[in-house]
């Protein structure tokens, strides 16, 4: 997911224009390391970011390729930006943007975003996807949303996001005590890897029918997105232990993450005709994860139910030690590769 940050730094430090000519591009290496994890990462996602816990994978991983914008004059890591690979080399996923608090404003983010289209033109890949926060807290279009607009990038996917971070020990397992009373006729049903495909099938993942509860037809998983296959449900429960729950128009995708501030559990949530049905899947989620005592829950939903479903995630988790750390709507796009 995008750095969507807007800190600035003081005038002093930005660089001349004539700096910005002196930007190469090139190879991230594991000495890079250090560079973009301190000043280029620097306070994004409010100290729960995920690069820190990625980085050491990106690297070494064959199937990917990692890049940074240079400032040749005096060698400053300006930026860094990852493209990763999903659908079997069909799609190729921009991840990780960072840009150094000196050098933001200067075009650096637009300068990486050239040359890994570059690099994605002689891959065979038919199209690259972003995925980031799209609205700013007053509710216009966000920086880099209406810049990767303007580059030709259209929205195939948008879901409601919010993240729950819990601020003492134990108190997810309250959490997941308290969501277990509710009315249990409401609660969806974990279902292995075979029922939910054949679930997602009946929810119209293959057809134009189902582009409420599938928008763009993606499964959207710890900030990446591939298509919604059974190859990619298998894929995430072999590789990554995710888990699957059906309710009875709504299918969801939930998994645990690692982050900095410790295990994260990211719920995908799609479809769902009612607030009760979107909520009814917290209980058996959070049950099926106790064990990993996650220190956050990131949930995603139906845009169109943004401000219902979050008035009663708030609602249930009222009078426990947590923060919210954001909310937002969290958009994904799309550019055919020519």
């Amino acid at each position: 997911m995008l750095n969507c940050s807007r800190q600035q730094a003081g005038v002093n430090s930005l660089p001349t224009e004539g700096d910005v000519a002196q930007i190469i591009v090139r190879e991230a290496t594991a000495a890079d390391g250090p560079a973009i994890l301190g000043p280029c990462s620097k306070d994004v996602y409010n100290g729960h970011d995920y690069l820190p816990k990625d980085w050491p994978q990106w690297i070494v991983d064959p199937t990917r390729r990692s890049f940074v914008a240079v400032d040749s004059a005096s060698g400053e890591i300006a930026g860094f930006e990852s493209i990763g690979d999903y659908d079997s080399g069909a799609t190729k996923i921009f991840q990780g943007l960072r840009v150094s608090p000196s050098f933001r404003g200067k075009g650096i983010s637009k300068i990486l975003a050239s040359r890994l289209k570059e690099e994605v033109k002689t891959s065979g890949a038919r199209r690259i996807r972003v995925s980031m926060f799209c609205q700013e807290p007053d509710g216009s279009p966000g920086i880099s949303y209406k810049a990767h607009k303007k580059q030709g990038y259209v929205e195939i996917a948008r879901f409601s996001a919010t993240m729950i971070t819990f601020t003492e020990a134990g108190e997810f397992l309250r959490a997941s005590e308290r969501l277990a009373l509710i009315d249990a006729s409401t609660h969806a049903v974990n279902v292995p890897v075979g029922p939910a495909w054949e679930h997602a099938q009946a929810l119209g993942v293959e057809s134009n029918a189902g582009t409420r509860a599938f928008p763009g037809r993606l499964a959207f998983h710890d900030w990446s997105v591939s298509d919604f296959t059974r190859q990619t449900l298998q894929y995430l429960q072999i590789s990554l232990n995710y888990q699957y729950f059906k309710g009875p128009s709504s299918i969801a995708v939930a998994g645990i993450t690692n982050r900095v501030s410790g295990a994260h559990l990211y719920i995908t949530i799609h479809g769902g005709d009612s607030v009760e049905e979107i909520i009814g899947h917290l209980p058996p989620v959070l049950a099926a994860f106790a064990d990993d005592s996650p220190a956050a829950l990131y949930v995603l939903w139906d845009a169109q139910m943004y401000p219902e479903v979050r008035a009663r995630l708030l609602e249930i988790f009222e009078g426990f030690n947590f923060d919210e750390c954001y909310a937002n709507h969290t958009a994904v796009l799309e550019s055919q590769v020519s």
